[in-house]
């Protein structure tokens, strides 16, 4: 039969002390704070390639109205 110091031994062994699981928090926190600051610097870049293709876009409708018109287009709902 078991006694009352060795299960209270057992019980002292199982689980997390207090400094473990604020180490593990800050962690992370870390990593989730790193992860957001790559993630930042890719929406950045989706972004300046949205706009890029969206310039290429207009300067191919420009250059189709050119072709149709025989002028440049001077609003931008002459090429839209």
């Amino acid at each position: 039969m078991r006694t009352i110091r060795e299960i209270e031994r057992r019980r002292r062994g199982e689980g997390f002390t207090l400094v473990e699981l604020l180490i593990v928090i800050a962690i992370i926190g870390i990593l989730a704070g790193s992860v957001v600051l790559v993630s930042g610097g890719a929406t950045d870049k989706a972004e300046a390639t949205k706009i890029v293709s969206n310039l290429r876009t207009m300067k191919s409708a420009a250059l189709i109205y050119f072709a149709d018109k025989g002028s440049w287009p001077t609003q931008r709902s002459d090429i839209v």
